[in-house]
């Protein structure tokens, strides 16, 4: 993902609540009204594309308890709460 880890987990509370969020060293685990999501985070990196450096953090999220559908409910509402806008 193109986040610090701060952004992430400022980003994060915003997507799930921030009472939900129990920060860890290496991640976090999120416990939802579903069940359990253990995240873990990379090092944090830096990607140059021409004169842009963008922030990289790669992000690895195990979820526990969760259906096929309510993955699906909760990734859409992951990765709109992590879309970044342009123009």
């Amino acid at each position: 993902m193109a986040v610090t880890h701060a952004e992430f987990f400022r980003l994060l509370g915003k997507v799930v609540g921030e009472r939900r969020v129990a920060r860890r060293e290496t991640g976090a685990r999120v416990e939802t009204d579903v069940g359990v999501i253990n995240i873990s985070l990379g090092e944090e990196a830096t990607r140059r594309l021409g004169l842009l450096e963008v922030p990289v953090t790669r992000v690895t999220l195990e979820f526990q308890g969760y259906s096929a559908e309510e993955y699906e409910v909760f990734m859409r509402r992951f990765n709109l709460g992590f879309q970044k806008g342009g123009g």
